[in-house]
């Protein structure tokens, strides 16, 4: 493994269920990254036996939750502030669909919850759908880092594929619905 994997596995394990906890609170609220890059080391070290799956699980999830209810609350005032054509248009789209998918979808999964205050869901139900989601892909991305061990272009292939099967149903959901109409 490179050195920066090594940094962030030590990182990882000095901070522990805490670290990830605070990591995941900061990728869905107010500095989205790519959670493979915490997630992946950390199935290595459940591989390895160093970390317990249901302890990142609850963790990860729990960091997640606390991070969408940051950005739900932020959403809520932006749009105290902003009002616009482009807003009324994405709050008209995330009506239109319920919300629930876009949980789901990478590079937009973040900002969910900002939508979800802009719209005024309820806040169980979007807590609800943070849930999910991120037992979903918390679950996924740690097993597939468990499964692989320390074969990074093994994980960088998994990886790509997994994004590709996402953005695949995405695109077959979205068509589903238009063709509904």
């Amino acid at each position: 493994m490179n050195e920066f994997i090594n940094i962030l596995l030590n990182s990882i394990m000095e901070l522990g269920y805490i670290g990830i906890f605070i990591l995941m609170a900061i990728q869905n609220s107010i500095f989205p990254f790519a959670m493979e890059i915490v997630l992946l080391p950390v199935g290595y070290l459940v591989f390895k036996g160093e970390m317990n799956l249901l302890l990142v699980l609850f963790s990860g999830i729990l960091g997640q939750i606390f991070g969408a209810i940051i950005n739900y609350y932020f959403g809520a005032k932006l749009l105290s502030f902003f009002k616009s054509e482009k807003i009324e248009k994405l709050k008209t789209t995330f009506d239109k669909h319920s919300g629930f998918f876009i949980f789901f979808m990478p590079g937009i999964r973040p900002y969910s919850a900002i939508f979800a205050g802009m719209n005024k869901m309820n806040i169980l139900k979007m807590l609800s759908y943070v849930f999910i989601s991120s037992l979903f892909w918390i679950g996924l991305v740690t097993v597939i880092g468990y499964i692989v061990g320390e074969d990074e272009n093994l994980v960088k292939q998994y990886e790509n594929y997994i994004t590709i099967f996402i953005i695949l149903i995405v695109i077959f959901w979205i068509y589903s619905m238009r063709r509904k109409k």
